[in-house]
C-alpha cells in the first residue's frame, strides 16, 4: 500500500486502513511523519501463505482489498481516496521458457 502526505511542518500520525469492503475494518500503522514537502509513505503487509504469525497483519491469498491512507494531526484527520488491490491466487503454477540450445559444438 502507498500514499502520500504533506504534513505542512506538523507532526502527523499516518496508518492505512484496510479490509475486504470499503468499510475497511482494520488498520496498519505507518508512524509519525513530519517535514514540510510530500512525502511517500507505504506499508508492507505480506500474504498468509508466506508469513505464519497469527498476531501479524497479513492478507489472504487470492482475495480484493480496499485500502486508503489516514493522517492525523493537531489540526485534525483526513482520509484518502479508496483504492483497490488483490492478493496473488493461493497456489500459482511454475513459470517455465523452453529455450533453444546454444553453444553446440
Amino acid at each position: 500500500m502507498v500514499g502520500e502526505v504533506n504534513t505542512e511542518g506538523s507532526p502527523t500520525m499516518v496508518a492505512f486502513e484496510f479490509g475486504e469492503t470499503a468499510a475497511y475494518g482494520r488498520i496498519a500503522e505507518v508512524g509519525s511523519v513530519n517535514g514540510s514537502e510530500v512525502q511517500i509513505v507505504s506499508l508492507q503487509l505480506r500474504s498468509k501463505l508466506n508469513h505464519d504469525d497469527p498476531n501479524t497483519d497479513s492478507l489472504e491469498p487470492g482475495t480484493t482489498y480496499h485500502y486508503r491512507i489516514v493522517a492525523h494531526n493537531e489540526f485534525g484527520s483526513v482520509v484518502g481516496k479508496d483504492m483497490t488491490l488483490t492478493t496473488l491466487p493461493a497456489k500459482v503454477p511454475p513459470v517455465v521458457h523452453t529455450l533453444p540450445p546454444a553453444n553446440i559444438v
